[in-house]
């Protein structure tokens, strides 16, 4: 109960931080009206969107121009387009901002990355979800997207795998198809309350991306939907592994070989259960015999 009383707390500082857009002057729509309809795209940004995916990709415009450090620069849905005046001559004119440290979603990158999640590294040692490789392409890689801030997550609430970058994040829900990818709404997030019809959204988000998820990808394969949800930061406990608290269960795998899911023996460790010498089969009908050692068993 501590955990989700945590949980709700940051979600509900971060949300406040939000609303707030972290400066004055941001946002664009005052606290209890209901999103607006679209903002057109400012002419100053109308080739550079485009270039990037357009409303299909971005989302639709949701703030007029705003200023930031004396750039210009405009919310839509997936991020936030700011045009530097001083590169105006520049391929550096234009940028995406950094919108995905704000959400203080990050991975530790010495862990290793989920079995099966691509081949492609960048940065310091995350691996690019191969379903993500074509969009994240498309919007020019790092000179857009920015650097990956985490491994390829699952959101079980909202039934997806999702990817944090610098300055956008990805999604695939599980009912897509696998080209399917969408561009998670950091700029509806940071807009402001009234901007964007996302900011329920921003739960979803900071319950499922506080905690790394080295298990989450094996386990959603294996079926395995019984343990709960991840309670702790995975640790390496010094013997080769890695583990982590589930809310049923503590799992661990060897560093080299994540797959290989276990669990820690718990029920010993608590020290509640009395065990006992195994004994010989009966052969009772009602009775199934697990054999331990030497014919003897339970």
């Amino acid at each position: 109960m501590l955990t989700r009383h945590w949980f709700f707390v940051i979600s509900l500082v971060l949300t406040l931080l939000a609303s707030a857009c972290g400066e004055a002057g941001f946002g664009v729509a005052q606290a209890g009206l209901s999103a607006p309809a679209s903002v057109p795209i400012d002419p100053v940004f109308k080739e550079f969107y485009q270039t990037l995916g357009g409303e299909a990709l971005l989302g639709r415009g949701i703030s007029t121009l705003v200023d930031r450090n004396g750039d210009q620069c405009q919310f839509v849905e997936a991020a936030l387009m700011c045009f530097d005046q001083s590169e105006a001559e520049s391929s550096k004119r234009y940028r995406l901002e950094p919108l995905g440290y704000q959400l203080q979603v990050s991975d530790d990158p010495r862990l290793p990355p989920p079995p099966d999640a691509g081949t492609r590294v960048l940065g310091d040692g995350f691996v690019l979800y191969r379903e993500f490789e074509t969009v994240y392409d498309r919007i020019y890689g790092d000179l857009y997207a920015g650097l990956p801030l985490t491994q390829v997550r699952i959101n079980r609430d909202a039934q997806r795998y999702e990817q944090f970058f610098e300055n956008v994040g990805f999604y695939r829900r599980f009912s897509d198809p696998p080209d399917a990818v969408h561009l998670l709404p950091y700029g509806g997030y940071f807009c402001g309350l009234g901007c964007s019809n996302h900011q329920g959204d921003f739960w979803q988000i900071v319950r499922s991306g506080q905690i790394s998820q080295p298990f989450e990808m094996t386990l959603l394969r294996m079926g395995w939907n019984d343990l709960g949800r991840p309670v702790s930061q995975p640790r390496q406990p010094g013997d080769g592994t890695i583990e982590q608290v589930y809310e049923s269960a503590v799992l661990y795998a060897p560093l080299d070989n994540i797959s290989q899911i276990r669990m820690r023996p718990l029920v010993l460790w608590m020290g509640q259960v009395v065990v006992q010498p195994p004994v010989e089969r009966n052969p009772h009908e009602q009775l199934v015999f697990y054999e331990t050692e030497n014919g003897l068993g339970y």
